[in-house]
């Protein structure tokens, strides 16, 4: 005679193959959540009791896992009635009695447990994670359902948001491992004004909070990170609806100690810092400069240095299993390690002179005191003497190239244009761009009615993040490069003369790469300074013709070395063209 325990088993089988029959059924087209048939309400009930189960079973288990295989099977016929109720129950109708709102409310629970098959804490690698994957690729309207859902539950402030964020998050990440379903589902949330707008609101609005939903508040973050990997438009449509500034005002927030102890275990404050930094680091990736001006008038630095505490438990792997590839001090290094190049613009140099004047120094020392787990041995507190250095030093040659006093007028007309008045001076910028430079009203009227500015500056002021580099900059850029040729040239000249001997007296193309301190120096013939070698140097390729057709150029007029100065500009590295050298 067979135990209970075995006729229990028995019942569960038996109730969920009927569970399976009974979806099989035709859907019907016309579906009332305020008087169910009974056909209607014994589909709710079913899919309810296959959502709970995939809840229940133990992860990882040889039970979950059959389970979730038997559900893949069926997936099309669960689909079919989970749809039609969230169009009949969410979309198209209002439910008017106490029933409706209670099928509804269940329709929306039953959404994220018959998609969302792992928890928090799960590895991104997992079968579960797979099999969310899975059911992606195969429904092609589950996202946007996933995306209505969460518009409503953010509309509504429906109790079960977290689980919709929840889902929104999961399935967002979960779809990283497919490039091209990934690229479709980040485009349809950057193309969906309503969802930005609801999810930066969102996060705006909870951080106000004295108590936050931890986890509701991490998956919000988590899927801002997700966006931000797939392309730059993404990036830029969460730059155009505010993410950046909102992302700068809750770090200050959330590392505050008193919030810090708010959010609970401490892994769900590394998960939301870390998200924030991926975030920052995309920015500097793709707008270099520019976005780094934002960053630090947002005072990332100082944010960065107050998140020192959650520093240890984060590479504490035993305590907690992050299940990420990188930790706050890589974010932190990262960013550290990225700035010094970017002093040679204006704006970045004065942040960062503010930030240093306003730092605390015990917190800083708490800061630097955290290795960085790197196999270079380095550690933040080399990467920030490093910054303080090339702040002071680049200072130094923004003052001495001020004194000299160089005339930057955007008109090409100018005839005092690039003159040297050996006097210091303060430059006039149109006032709307504030990145074209002039020396007078009359160079600046003239500019606007000869070469048309107004097309250049309505771009500037239009773009997103605003571009920051001037005109000033530009000159400056020029200066340093012919300065520090002409200061190394004792080392660079005999390397030159050798490599033109070598090649028959070619031109040479002495290239300095300021985008990385120390520059590095390369020397290349002028004719081996084609498309491929450009492409080695991470070239723009708007570049690459017309650097070639000024080398050429040089080349035609008797010149036997050029020197090329590449310095970050806005994510692609731009080569900014110095005049020829004679040796």
């Amino acid at each position: 005679m067979p135990s209970a325990r075995h006729r229990t088993g028995d019942t569960k089988k038996e109730m969920i193959a009927a569970a399976y029959r009974h979806l099989r059924h035709p859907v019907p087209t016309v579906i009332d959540p305020n008087s169910p048939s009974h056909d209607v309400q014994l589909a709710l009930d079913y899919l309810r009791m296959l959502g709970e189960r995939l809840q229940c079973i133990t992860a990882g288990t040889t039970l979950r896992r059959a389970t979730i295989i038997e559900f893949e099977k069926h997936w099309p016929f669960v689909w079919s009635w989970t749809r039609t109720f969230f169009k009949q129950s969410v979309l198209h109708n209002e439910p008017t009695t106490a029933k409706g709102i209670e099928f509804r409310d269940i329709l929306l629970e039953l959404l994220h447990d018959v998609v969302c098959f792992h928890s928090p804490e799960s590895a991104w690698c997992d079968p579960e994670h797979m099999s969310s994957l899975s059911l992606m690729q195969r429904t092609p309207d589950l996202f946007p359902t996933i995306l209505q859902a969460f518009i409503f539950c953010v509309d509504q402030a429906h109790r079960y948001l977290p689980k919709i964020f929840f889902l929104f998050n999961i399935s967002l990440a979960s779809s990283i491992a497919d490039p091209s379903l990934f690229f479709h589902n980040s485009s349809l949330v950057s193309n969906s004004p309503e969802v930005v707008k609801r999810l930066v609101s969102y996060i705006r609005t909870e951080a106000r909070k004295q108590h936050t939903d931890t986890r509701l508040f991490t998956s919000a973050f988590g899927i801002i990170s997700s966006l931000t990997k797939a392309s730059r438009k993404d990036l830029d449509v969460l730059l155009a609806h505010g993410a950046l500034d909102c992302l700068l005002w809750v770090l200050k927030i959330i590392i505050n100690p008193r919030r810090l102890a708010d959010l609970g275990p401490d892994h769900y404050a590394v998960l939301i810092v870390g998200n924030i930094f991926q975030v920052f680091l995309k920015v500097t990736q793709h707008h270099g400069p520019s976005g780094l001006v934002l960053l630090l008038r947002g005072d990332v630095l100082r944010s960065m240095i107050n998140s020192s505490a959650l520093i240890p438990y984060d590479t504490d792997q035993e305590s907690f299993e992050l299940n990420r590839a990188r930790t706050l001090p890589f974010y932190f290094a990262k960013l550290l390690g990225d700035m010094p190049a970017m002093l040679f613009y204006r704006r970045i140099l004065h942040l960062v002179l503010e930030t240093l004047d306003k730092v605390d120094e015990e917190l800083l020392e708490d800061f630097l005191q955290t290795s960085f787990l790197s196999s270079s041995q380095s550690n933040l507190r080399k990467l920030w003497d490093l910054l303080c250095t090339e702040t002071t030093r680049m200072k130094e040659l923004r003052d001495q190239f001020e004194s000299e006093g160089i005339v930057i007028c955007f008109n090409l007309d100018c005839p005092r244009r690039e003159s040297q008045t050996n006097y210091k001076f303060r430059r006039m910028h149109c006032s709307r761009c504030k990145l074209t430079v002039y020396c007078s009203k009359k160079c600046q009227k003239h500019d606007w009615k000869v070469h048309n500015h107004r097309i250049l500056c309505d771009a500037a002021v239009a773009r997103v993040p605003k571009y920051s580099i001037t005109d000033t900059d530009l000159s400056f850029l020029r200066w340093y490069c012919i300065k520090d040729a002409e200061t190394s040239w004792e080392g660079i000249g005999p390397r030159v003369v050798e490599c033109r001997e070598a090649q028959g007296g070619a031109m040479q193309v002495v290239i300095m790469d300021y985008r990385q301190v120390p520059r590095t120096i390369s020397i290349v013939s002028v004719d081996d300074y084609d498309d491929e070698r450009l492409q080695e140097l991470e070239i723009s390729q708007a570049f690459v013709l017309q650097l070639q057709m000024q080398a050429k150029q040089h080349q035609s007029e008797g010149y036997r070395v050029v020197v090329h100065g590449i310095y970050h500009e806005d994510g692609n590295f731009s080569l900014m063209f110095a005049p020829p050298v004679d040796v």
